[in-house]
C-alpha cells in the first residue's frame, strides 16, 4: 500500500509541477506582452518628443530669420536718402585718406 501512495504522490507532484510550469509560461508571456507595450509606448513618445523638438527648433529658427530680416530692413531704410553722388564723394573722401592726396 505504501508503494501505491508514493505513487500518487510522485503522480500528484508532477502534475503540480506541470502546472506550475505552465503557470510559469503564461506569466513570461505576459511580462514579455507587457514589456513590448512599454517598449512600443516610449518609443511612440520618444518619437513624439523629437518631433516637438525639431518643431520648436524650426519655430525658432524661422522667428530669428525674420527678427534678422527686420534689423537689417530697418537699417538699409537709413540709407535710402544717400544718394550716388554722396557715396561717390565718400568713397574719394575714403581713399584720400588712406592712399594721400598724391605725390608730395
Amino acid at each position: 500500500m505504501e508503494l501505491d501512495q508514493l505513487i500518487q504522490t510522485e503522480q500528484r507532484l508532477d502534475r503540480a509541477l506541470q502546472q506550475a510550469r505552465e503557470e510559469c509560461g503564461r506569466m513570461v508571456d505576459a511580462a514579455r506582452a507587457a514589456a513590448l507595450g512599454r517598449e512600443s509606448a516610449l518609443a511612440t513618445e520618444l518619437a513624439d518628443r523629437a518631433r516637438a523638438r525639431v518643431v520648436a527648433a524650426e519655430a525658432e529658427r524661422r522667428r530669428c530669420e525674420a527678427e534678422i530680416a527686420s534689423g537689417a530692413a530697418r537699417r538699409v531704410a537709413g540709407y535710402d536718402g544717400v544718394t550716388d553722388e554722396q557715396v561717390r564723394t565718400l568713397a574719394r573722401s575714403v581713399v584720400v585718406l588712406l592712399v594721400g592726396s598724391g605725390p608730395a
